[in-house]
């Protein structure tokens, strides 16, 4: 068999136009599958021709050396469903196309869209002539001027650049930039009428600088106005008053504050009044308005601390410490700020008063208790250091004995001088050897009176006697002699 170039070697599957296409199916006929079959069966076999075997035979085997043909890259004529999906592509974009026209024919039919779009480019064209119109040239750098070779028009322009900014400072600047032209020159008239303009407008704006609240500014930018302008008369008239105004509202802001101090509430807010009727914005507005927060702030923290003397009043341990805590909440920023802190340190000293009072009823715990609780915050270290000192030693002399007063003299010693208890252990001390020379002269009638004869006993009064009213041992030997005389008068009634 041959096969021709060109062509393929069996007819090609029609391809279904859809996925779920079935290929048609003719129903079953029995009566024609049996007629063809006995047709086929009755019909007698072709001969074969030998020549076409010999033919088949000699023919020759494909050339493997012959190029490969892609099949799949021969055309193949477009099937039904390609030519549907075209059609259908082909009626969306002619639909498209449709709308698009109504659309823009409607909206170039409308008259308020005919509108809007003349106004925009009315407004367009009109921003881009002013834009051509005001454009301005470069302007110069007058910064890097050398200015003793500028030019007059250099000068004048540079001196309205300075100028239109509207500053003291920039109009100064612009006015020493004309006045540098010679008295002889042409546009020296001028420079003079814009020296004028200038300085009238640096007056205002140190007008406005007073009541801005930055006198030293508005002061110095007044007195650089140059003295032969007409505005230079008001000069001096203008700086007097807005120092005579600036110091008379200070002193009304110095007395509202003196007042706080004193936590006199009602006297700084009359005095605070009193700045509205200044003649500067600046003092009615700003300052009058701190000054309010600082006598409410003040108000607060006065009534913390009136509470805080309140419970140290109660002279307990427990009021005082509870007085402490609460004038401690008193801020740094107030008026009432330093006497809160002499108040806390007069509590801490009222607090070691307690224990010097207990220490007095012979209570070492209860006096040690109080000196530990004292904060630091009441600035009373040192005294609490040198009253354990005395606490101890205090403790030592209640043994009512030579060798225990010798010892509390011993450790009251170790307060040294400079010391803030250092006058207390001094006083202490000499009582103490009041007390042994005493207690020596007692414990010498003491030893007297055991015979208990009537002349022991009165040796004994003779010797106890002899102890100074002076003495704090004095009471002691009051009783003992008492107590003696008793003793001989029982011995001399007896029979």
């Amino acid at each position: 068999m041959s096969l021709e170039r060109g062509k393929p070697d069996r007819p090609l599957r029609r391809q279904p136009s859809y996925p779920d296409e079935r290929r048609r199916v003719r129903p079953f006929s029995p009566e024609k599958s049996a007629s063809s079959t006995n047709s086929s069966l009755a019909k007698p076999a072709k001969p074969v021709n030998p020549q076409s075997l010999q033919t088949i035979s000699a023919e020759p085997p494909p050339s493997f050396t012959e190029p490969f043909r892609d099949r799949t890259s021969e055309s193949v004529p477009p099937s039904r469903s390609q030519h549907r999906f075209l059609r259908r592509l082909l009626r969306s974009f002619r639909h498209l196309f449709a709308k698009l026209k109504n659309w823009l024919i409607w909206l170039f039919t409308r008259w308020q869209f005919l509108i809007f779009a003349g106004f925009l480019t009315c407004v367009s064209s009109a921003i881009v002539a002013i834009a051509f119109i005001f454009q301005l040239p470069a302007l110069p750098n007058c910064p890097a001027v050398f200015w003793p070779l500028a030019s007059a028009s250099m000068r004048f322009e540079c001196a309205r650049i300075a100028a239109s900014k509207q500053t003291a400072k920039d109009l100064l600047e612009a006015i020493t930039l004309v006045d540098g032209l010679p008295p002889n020159h042409s546009m020296r008239p001028e420079a003079d009428r814009l020296i004028e303009l200038w300085s009238q407008e640096v007056l205002k704006l140190a007008e406005e600088l007073f009541h801005k609240g930055d006198l030293k500014e508005a002061i110095a930018a007044a007195q650089k106005i140059p003295a032969k302008v007409t505005a230079y008369r008001l000069v001096e008239e203008r700086v007097n008053r807005w120092q005579s105004i600036w110091s008379k509202a200070e002193g009304i802001y110095k007395k509202a504050e003196a007042s706080l101090r004193k936590r006199d509430w009602r006297g700084a807010f009359e005095l605070a009044v009193g700045l509205l009727d200044i003649d500067n914005k600046y003092w009615q507005t700003t300052r009058y308005d701190d000054l309010n927060n600082r006598i409410n702030t003040a108000r607060v923290d006065g009534n913390k601390l009136f509470k805080a003397e309140w419970l140290a009043d109660e002279g307990t341990v427990s009021g005082l410490l509870q007085a402490i805590k609460l004038a401690e909440e008193i801020r740094p920023d107030s008026y009432i700020y330093d006497l809160a802190q002499v108040k806390i340190q007069f509590f801490g000293r009222k607090l070691l008063d307690l224990a010097q009072k207990a220490l007095d009823r012979r209570n070492l715990q209860e006096a040690l208790s109080i000196v530990n609780q004292i904060p630091k915050r009441a600035r009373v270290e040192s005294e609490k250091r040198d009253l354990t000192v005395l606490a101890n030693a205090q403790s030592l002399s209640w043994q009512d004995t030579v060798a225990g007063l010798e010892a509390a003299i011993a450790q009251a010693q170790r307060v040294l001088p400079g010391r803030p208890l250092h006058p207390k252990a001094q006083q202490l001390i000499v009582r103490w050897q009041y007390e042994i020379e005493g207690l020596a002269q007692i414990e010498r009638a003491r030893l007297l009176a055991q015979n208990g004869t009537v002349e022991a006993l009165f040796n004994a009064i003779t010797a106890a006697s002899q102890v100074s009213s002076a003495n704090p041992r004095w009471n002691e030997a009051q009783r003992e002699i008492q107590k003696w005389k008793a003793e001989t008068q029982t011995i001399a009634d007896r029979p």
